[in-house]
């Protein structure tokens, strides 16, 4: 059914819509005014050219389980007459209505570009359909989803509103028709940030949930944007039942009238307070685009069901907003627009079978007060949760048989009595996908996977509430861990890739190490093993890459076995017996170590195998040919092959080896960086603290030894108090070494009158040939420098100044300050603050350039916000 409602001004920007189209080719598309209305009923079969407004975009070469972000990578032409039978991918004009089909090479959408002026809370409205649809349950069985995304301007990446997802049904539909499959009409309000704007920009895009083989082409039609929408809007009182329609006023008042059913379509039913809101009974909200919407954004709200409620309704959760459903029934309502920020927690009894895989989930917290099992319904769910997910007490299944993906993009959390189904664990693959640090928090109990794919670039720490956790990529078959991301931090936990040596796993690794003092095993087959330098353990600190590079004299040997691996990054150097390796005379090694441990019978027949490691970051390294590797203090198995690499990114090498020599026999191998004269190694550090005085640091460190020290550059930086993160290191200051020496030294290093804040500081030891390590405070310590308690004013420094010195002020809260100088007159000859200033240290400077000499006086005046004043007048003399 079309709309009469639009004015005269979007009346004509319809026709301009129906007669006018545009040029296609351009990456951005006229922007068209709001209120706006099409249903491309006026647009022709066979035309080519997109309507004015909108644009086919190409968005990445490839599809994901993710709702792409990016900014399109091409425009992308529209394929006129199309229809279900349609197989190519692209953009296509399906008869009165626009739709695009992806394909595995080929991620498309659709963009409307609209100018918002004066126009706020704009709400989208959009049917959205599926045309094409191979679906035949066996080789076709592709599931995906559709959102609404936006962005300000016409560059950049887009944002994601967590509008309602669409998914195709399992119909088939592949002929020559244009009939539309499942329609259903959403509405989404766009974030403030798109108010009263020139250029704003929605577009359709889409993921993989689950399946595989050909994909599913939906359609877009009968586009209403205007401002607060269609819908009715009413706000509950704060008072009385949900289900009483006197509950509820056409204003957020509580005045006005009251809506008479819960039926009618284009009703929003407004949660914005109380804050807590608990429901017991039965409330069924129904009509077209009716929904129920928790929180303004502003008002944040929790809707709690209690006693086995029930809300038959589609249910919106606005940012900083709650919705906690305890039920033990599946009958749960519809989950519609999750906005950023939101959060759904499940309390449940009883296990429950029919939870939908198909929303995009911002957190999710599933919570059984009977361990429980919590099952998602879509065969091979991609299940997606964009920030926190929480397991308590939940057993967490699926119903497929397939292997799917768990997509999270903030931490990972598995509290008491949490686990994961033995069809789960054999199914499924975790996504890490964030942008800030993630964490894999376990309660003690092994994490059983298919496998994982880190593609976080900030990192992930695994952590465990319940003692060591091993996390075991062993489930099922085909084992895989994918690094494409930052480093995996396991503190004193350990990850197992693969569970035997017919189902060794597979490692791909282009970015990110694994960090921590656990360890990292994984099997080796029998056949198919590397016969050329081949990443075996990413290991690393940092940004240091310490990894272990394994490879056989042949692909198959009598029998495989697993390894594991753990890396040490002590600094400083230790000296050995001498022995000679190769041509070189070694005497000394790093304290930086690995530990490799061979088990499960491994024979490699008439086989060798070969080992690199890699030590970056290492200082005190000036010939990396003459570099070893020490086991256990003395001279490795195998033979000798010169180092390679860089001083500052050294790799050591050995050939030949048995497996004994690499993983010991019984107990493991402890391996370091041997060298000899010509390699000093580190400095030894012993120890390095700090301690603060009002505001000013000192620092102190202690070296046992020192080998070619120039010195030590200091370093600090400071935390925002707004982000929490902390600035870039800056070079504060240096300090001279003793060169050669095996005498103990202590340095100390002042940092004065700094501001209030939190500060972090390392040093960074430089040897004369231009190596480098740095060193941080002992247990990460960090210096706070506290805000004043009460208002100060220092004497000048120097005084008599000649012509410059500065004045150091104190204010313990934010006040209105002046601080001027006067000649013994009482004439006021320089205003050096006048103004609003923040609580905390301040220092100015006075410059007396232009004075004669003699005695002076300088006067500060503070009030504050609170009533309390300070005055201190106090004498200066310049001296020229």
């Amino acid at each position: 059914m079309k709309n009469n409602h639009y004015n005269i001004f979007s009346l004509l920007s319809l026709l301009s819509f129906i007669f006018i189209g545009s040029l296609t080719g351009q990456t951005s598309p006229s922007a068209q005014q709001v209120p706006y209305f099409a249903d491309f009923s006026s647009l022709s079969h066979t035309t080519t050219s997109y309507s004015s407004g909108w644009q086919g975009w190409k968005v990445s070469t490839a599809t994901s389980g993710m709702f792409n972000l990016s900014a399109p990578s091409a425009n992308t032409s529209l394929i006129a007459s199309g229809y279900a039978s349609g197989s190519v991918k692209g953009v296509y004009n399906y008869k009165g209505k626009l739709g695009f089909l992806n394909a595995a090479d080929g991620d498309y959408s659709l963009v409307l570009s609209l100018n918002t002026t004066t126009n706020s809370n704009i709400v989208v409205e959009y049917a959205v359909m599926t045309l094409r649809n191979p679906y035949n349950g066996t080789t076709n069985n592709r599931i995906s989803g559709l959102e609404l995304q936006y962005r300000v301007g016409t560059t950049g990446n887009f944002k994601s509103v967590n509008s309602r997802v669409y998914i195709n049904n399992t119909t088939s539909q592949t002929g020559t028709t244009t009939i539309e499959q499942n329609r259903q009409v959403f509405a989404v309000e766009l974030p403030s940030e798109c108010n009263n704007l020139s250029v704003v920009q929605v577009r359709w895009v889409t993921r993989e949930i689950s399946g595989s083989g050909s994909y599913p082409s939906f359609a877009i039609d009968d586009v209403d944007i205007m401002s607060n929408g269609k819908a009715s809007y009413y706000y509950y009182k704060g008072t009385g039942s949900l289900v009483s329609l006197t509950s509820w006023t056409s204003h957020s008042n509580g005045t006005g009238f009251n809506p008479v059913n819960f039926t009618d379509g284009y009703q929003y039913f407004v949660l914005t307070s109380p804050s807590l809101v608990t429901f017991d009974g039965n409330w069924t909200v129904s009509g077209v685009n009716t929904k129920v919407i928790i929180g303004d954004g502003m008002n944040n709200v929790t809707l709690k069901t209690i006693n086995s409620a029930q809300i038959n309704a589609v249910v919106d959760v606005r940012s900083g907003s709650k919705f906690v459903i305890a039920q033990s029934t599946s009958n749960f309502p519809v989950f519609g627009n999750l906005y950023p920020g939101s959060s759904i927690e499940i309390l449940f009894s009883a296990s429950l079978p029919y939870i939908p895989a198909g929303s995009t989930y911002e957190n999710l917290l599933l919570n059984s007060s009977s361990g429980s099992t919590y099952q998602f319904t879509i065969n091979s769910p991609d299940i997606l949760v964009k920030e926190d997910f929480t397991l308590i007490n939940t057993s967490l299944n699926n119903s497929g048989t397939e292997k799917f993906k768990l997509q999270v993009g903030g931490n990972f959390t598995l509290s008491s009595g949490a686990s994961l189904s033995g069809n789960f664990s054999n199914l499924a693959e975790l996504v890490l996908n964030g942008t800030t640090a993630q964490t894999i928090q376990t309660n003690g109990i092994a994490l059983n996977l298919n496998g994982i794919t880190n593609k976080n670039t900030a990192g992930v720490t695994l952590l465990s509430t319940g003692g060591f956790t091993n996390l075991n990529i062993s489930s099922g078959t085909a084992n895989f861990l994918n690094m494409n991301g930052g480093n995996i931090e396991l503190g004193s936990n350990s990850i197992t890739l693969g569970s035997s040596v017919s189902e060794p796993g597979t490692l791909n690794c282009t970015s990110g190490f694994i960090t921590g003092t656990g360890s990292f095993s994984r099997w080796f087959g029998n056949s198919g093993l590397p016969v050329a330098g081949t990443l075996a353990f990413p290991l690393g600190t940092g940004v240091n890459n310490r990894s272990i590079y394994i490879w056989f004299s042949s692909s198959a040997i009598t029998s495989g076995g697993k390894l594991s691996a753990t890396h040490s990054n002590l600094t400083g150097s230790t000296t050995i017996a001498p022995y000679t390796d190769g041509t070189f005379t070694i005497n000394k090694r790093s304290n930086m170590s690995w530990q490799v441990t061979q088990s499960n019978n491994w024979n490699l027949g008439t086989a060798t195998l070969s080992v690199k490691f890699r030590a970056d970051g290492l200082s005190g390294v000036s010939d990396v040919s003459s570099l070893t590797l020490v086991k256990n203090n003395i001279k490795s198995g195998g033979t000798f092959s010169s180092g390679t690499g860089s001083p500052s990114q050294p790799e050591v090498t050995r050939l030949a080896m048995s497996i004994t020599d690499l993983g010991g026999a019984g107990t493991a191998n402890t391996f370091y960086i041997g060298a000899g004269v010509g390699n000093p190694l580190p400095v030894v550090l012993s120890s390095f603290s700090c301690k603060t005085s009002n505001r000013d640091v000192e620092l102190n460190w202690v070296t046992s030894s020192e080998i070619n020290n120039k010195g030590f550059e200091i370093e600090r930086c400071i935390k925002d108090v707004n982000t929490g993160s902390f600035s870039a290191w800056e070079k504060i200051g240096f300090v001279s070494g003793k060169g050669t020496t095996n005498n103990e030294n202590v340095y100390t290093y002042g940092d004065k009158k700094l501001s209030d804040g939190t500060y972090r500081f390392r040093i960074k030891q430089v040897d004369y040939n231009g190596n480098s390590e740095y060193f941080i405070l002992e247990n990460s310590q960090e210096a706070v420098i506290g805000k004043p308690v009460k208002f100060s004013i220092s004497q000048n420094y120097p005084n008599p100044s000649n012509p410059v010195s500065k004045i150091d002020f104190e204010l313990p809260f934010d006040a209105k300050v002046t601080l001027k100088v006067y000649d013994l007159t009482g004439k006021e000859v320089a205003s050096l603050v006048d103004g609003d200033i923040t609580s905390g240290f301040h220092t100015t400077e006075f410059n007396g350039v232009n004075l004669s000499s003699g005695a002076y006086f300088y006067r500060i005046n503070a009030s504050g916000s609170n009533g309390e004043t300070f005055t201190k007048t106090m004498k200066m003399i310049l001296v020229k």
